[in-house]
């Protein structure tokens, strides 16, 4: 699965369970596998 879907379903799942505001990019990053690096683009 590519990494854009992965971090979607990532985040979908945690939102729902908890909302946006109980849920941090390291742990939507963790759940789909991901660094939390790439979550930004380069340099940015």
């Amino acid at each position: 699965m590519p990494s854009r879907e992965r971090l979607l379903n990532a985040a979908e799942e945690l939102f729902a369970a908890r909302g946006f505001g109980g849920v941090g990019l390291a742990e939507v990053a963790e759940r789909a596998q991901l660094s939390k690096a790439s979550l930004f683009p380069p340099g940015g």
